[in-house]
């Protein structure tokens, strides 16, 4: 393994690591909020505040999104949909079965993302790519199992456990659209579609259910909730990091790094709500850890994708842009 090929697997897994702790925040948010506010609220403000954010990015730079090719937004708002879709139905599944047993079927998202890169991007996993996943995917399964994942199955588990693995599918398919985006279009267009997109998906469902919660502030908002609109700056920052991630290594690499997210939530729980993690967190956590120690230590395996990307000049000039 090449010194340049090292630390180029090294960044993209700090990249993604990075943007797994941001997201960790926007996930925490649920908490905070009334109960009468569902994630597809939370969710709505969040895209606001980051189209917000994005949308003046575009407008300084005068960013040409407009001369986007209609193949391309296709794509874009395909992402979005599974993107949006997923996160919905896993959040529907940890509403009908304990969250343990949602979050070990929702982790076979990192497992399906290598196979969909194999099979779509044609990429090469070797020995060492599957010890590390391997490892990881067991951290994960530690942490579950120590929270009483599966203790009781029935019947009733059929259409939860079968949603919490659409989403899994869903999030995976996403992945493999981020990888084609990163790499054939400037990160500021991504970024700008996403929330756009996302923004327009989730308006008619959110406005239809927007809670009633007491004195509404300027417009008829409802001053408590407006505060989530400062998870759209969050989680802009977040998906830039995951697109200069998956722009640097493929998703067999950088796809099963989002475990992290079960070490940033211990440690959102310990820190923010006094919330000590049990002795088999700490060692999944670790074994988590390992995983992306050994993934960032993977040789490069540059991989052909067979969907169409940009010439060489094409990618020179995105990169430029950001």
């Amino acid at each position: 393994m090449t010194s340049e090929h090292s630390n180029t697997q090294l960044a993209a897994v700090l990249w993604v690591t990075l943007s797994t702790g941001l997201f960790s925040l926007t996930f925490v948010s649920g908490r905070l909020a009334p109960p009468e506010v569902m994630a597809l609220h939370i969710l709505f403000l969040r895209y606001i505040g980051g189209f917000a954010v994005v949308g003046t990015l575009v407008a300084m730079r005068r960013q040409p999104v407009g001369r986007t090719r209609p193949a391309r937004v296709a794509t874009h708002a395909l992402r979005t949909m599974c993107g949006a879709s997923g996160g919905i139905c896993a959040i529907e599944a940890a509403a009908r079965m304990p969250i343990a047993d949602a979050t070990a079927i929702g982790m076979l998202d990192g497992l399906l993302i290598v196979l969909l890169g194999i099979v779509l991007l044609r990429e090469v996993v070797s020995g060492r790519h599957w010890l590390a996943i391997a490892v990881s995917i067991v951290g994960g399964a530690v942490v579950v199992a120590g929270r009483g994942a599966f203790a009781e199955l029935d019947a009733a588990y059929a259409v939860p456990a079968g949603l919490a693995f659409a989403g899994a599918v869903l999030i995976a398919l996403e992945s493999i659209l981020i990888r084609v985006l990163a790499v054939s279009e400037p990160l500021l267009n991504v970024l700008f579609f996403v929330n756009l997109f996302g923004m327009l998906l989730l308006a008619g469902p959110a406005l239809a259910t927007w809670p009633d919660i007491g004195a509404a502030g300027p417009g008829g908002a409802d001053p408590a909730i407006l505060g989530f609109l400062i998870l759209g700056p969050i989680s802009i920052s977040g998906q830039y990091c995951t697109l200069r991630g998956y722009r640097l290594a493929p998703v067999s690499v950088v796809g099963p790094v989002g475990y992290s997210w079960i070490v940033f939530a211990a440690l959102i729980g310990l820190i923010g709500f006094a919330e000590l993690p049990t002795a088999t967190t700490v060692a999944g956590s670790v074994l988590i850890v390992a995983g992306g120690v050994m993934l960032a230590r993977l040789p490069g395996t540059p991989a052909a994708a067979p969907l169409p990307l940009p010439a060489a000049t094409d990618v020179a000039a995105a990169e430029a842009e950001t």
